[in-house]
């Protein structure tokens, strides 16, 4: 057990403005901080930090706690976890006899960490000692200075070179868990993973190597993959970290207001080796969503422009993203020379000239007009036919191919791009919303919600279940008094759709595939609440601001009446209505 001395020194010792600060961009506001809130997709920051009290708290999530509330959400760790992270921070030394699974945890970190260290500082020597791989890299565009900021290194072509170093003190289980060995599934027999490569290694913020990328050298044929990475380990996930990202980074990314992102290792040392620090790549194939929301809450506003090569497989991989990005209003997309990647610029003329003229506001453009360009056809990219947004049956392919995209969108930006696609389809905005709310906006909605307030997720849930009067159902809650961006979205999307005479019509737009689904997801979440009244719900929704009891059960009263009749008179449905009935009943003596 965790002794409240520990705990308290472990508190003391942790400021929540430096804790969340290195995650997110807080501006001080009087007494209290604010910034973007990680756990919605926030526009204007709802996160306050309270440095007298030391908590944090989301005026729109409703969730809030104090450092180690804080850790436990965002890292998806128990308390103890929590509190062995924060005391490994703040320097404070913990008996092995507190928690010994946890230790062992933080053990193999470190064990890890120690073992990447001296692995890098292996191939780094090794690289010193093979001319024909410095000569490859000078040869590349990179000096002598380049070489040593990058750390790069050489692995000698042996399948286990690293078993006669040094670094096989580590043992081979921790090598493997470093991603440093791999195993044969026939023979169990060990081998260097990144044998006869030249070494890239990937750094944390704090500076310690915590992954490796590899190129093979010399060339030997197109059997061998060109770049292999390091598997994800416990110290290395590719979202949570960019290569070439460093303090000078940070600096000039403050300093020039805008981030670029190049999907080439090369690339960013060659980039950042003439002075353009402010540039970033992805560990891996892809750009993930996880690491431009890291980016935004860090530096909020900035924004990020997306550079790719100019030929089909770049304009390609560039719909791909577009797809998962285009709800940050603030990114833009980059092509360059077909066949050119920015190394390629560099070395050309020595410096940054053809580079930077190639990536000028002029040669930027937005990624939703680029996602559009995409789903019009006009790049004769796989799957996609032409489109002519003059012909009536080419909107409605058009509309029906940005649909699952846009309806998963969040609201403030889905209003934005309608507007954009009112103005370009030059057809009412009323229609084109129907179009892309359709089928499934609701599904989506209600799967993407946190589960933060139960009662309101269910209180939506049972509005589709049953199809009430919503009209007389809005005298008694406004929009506004649900909490939940999401769940006020589908409760106003009902009132807005819904009449009595098109209620199955509404049912069709939900889509009884999606219902199921949805229902079934709820009910795992919280079965019990399955048998809460609408009552309870919409009088927990509405709290305290319920003056009498009058104002709530008449309403009330006649939605139940209401939909009694209409069940009366399907076949089948006598003992719903009964069970409609009683609730009446008890209603109505509630109003007496």
């Amino acid at each position: 057990m965790v002794s409240n001395d520990l705990k308290e020194r472990v508190r003391k010792a942790s400021d929540i403005v430096e804790l969340v600060g290195a995650e997110i961009n807080l501006r001080r506001t009087g007494r209290h901080y604010n910034g973007l809130c990680p756990w919605h997709d926030d526009t204007k920051p709802s996160l306050q930090i309270n440095p007298e009290r030391q908590t944090y708290r989301c005026w729109v999530c409703d969730v809030g706690g104090d450092v180690f509330s804080w850790v436990m959400r965002k890292e998806g760790v128990e308390f103890k976890e929590a509190l062995f992270m924060l005391a490994d921070r703040a320097g404070i030394p913990i008996q092995d006899d507190y928690d010994p699974a946890l230790t062992q945890k933080k053990k193999s970190r470190e064990g890890i960490l120690e073992a990447l260290d001296e692995t890098q500082r292996v191939y780094k020597q090794q690289l010193q000692r093979n001319p024909d791989a410095l000569r490859y890299l000078r040869e590349r565009g990179l000096t002598d200075e380049s070489i040593a900021r990058f750390g790069l290194g050489y692995a000698p072509d042996q399948w286990q070179f690293l078993q006669t170093t040094t670094v096989q003190r580590f043992g081979n289980e921790i090598l493997e868990q470093a991603g440093i060995l791999g195993k044969s599934p026939s023979s169990g027999r060990v081998y260097d993973r990144f044998r006869g490569r030249i070494i890239i290694p990937i750094i944390n913020e704090k500076g310690r190597t915590i992954a490796f990328a590899g190129r093979i050298f010399p060339e030997i044929g197109d059997h061998f993959a060109k770049y292999i990475n390091s598997p994800e380990t416990l110290v290395y996930r590719k979202s949570d970290v960019f290569f070439g990202y460093d303090e000078k980074t940070d600096e000039a990314i403050k300093r020039e207001k805008e981030i670029f992102i190049v999907e080439g290792y090369v690339d960013i040392m060659l980039a950042k080796q003439h002075g353009f620090d402010n540039i970033l790549s992805p560990c891996g194939t892809a750009l993930p969503v996880e690491s431009t929301k890291k980016l935004k809450l860090k530096y909020p506003g900035y924004p990020i422009v997306l550079v790719f090569d100019g030929d089909k497989g770049g304009r390609q991989g560039a719909f791909n993203v577009s797809k998962n990005l285009i709800a940050r209003a603030n990114s833009r997309i980059c092509f360059l020379p077909e066949g050119k990647d920015p190394a390629d610029l560099i070395r050309e003329t020595g410096d940054l000239t053809a580079l930077s003229q190639s990536l000028a506001q002029e040669k930027r453009k937005s990624l939703f007009d680029y996602y559009v360009a995409c789903q019009l056809g006009k790049y004769d990219l796989k799957d996609k036919t032409r489109l002519d947004l003059t012909v009536p049956e080419d909107c409605q392919t058009f509309l029906e191919r940005v649909s699952p995209d846009l309806a998963q969108m969040p609201e403030h930006a889905l209003g934005i791009y309608l507007s954009r696609l009112e103005r370009k389809l030059r057809m009412p905005k009323d229609v084109i919303e129907s179009v892309i709310l359709g089928t499934g906006y609701l599904y989506q909605r209600m799967r993407n919600l946190k589960r933060r307030n139960h009662f309101e997720t269910m209180f939506i849930v049972r509005l589709l279940q049953m199809p009430v009067e919503l009209k007389v159902l809005k005298n008694c809650l406004d929009p506004e008094m649900l909490k939940m961006p999401e769940a006020r979205a589908v409760y106003e999307y009902l009132l807005k759709n819904y009449t009595p005479e098109r209620y199955e019509l509404l049912g069709d737009a939900l889509g009884d595939k999606y219902r199921r689904e949805m229902l079934d997801d709820l009910q795992k979440e919280r079965p019990s609440l399955r048998r809460k009244t609408l009552l309870t719900m919409l009088g927990t929704v509405r709290g305290p601001r319920i003056r009498n009891r009058q104002e709530l059960f008449q309403p009330l009263a006649e939605v139940i009446a209401c939909e009694t009749a209409n069940l009366v008179r399907r076949a089948g449905r006598h003992k719903t209505a009964t069970q409609l009935l009683k609730l009446y009943k008890r209603f109505r003596d509630n109003l007496e």
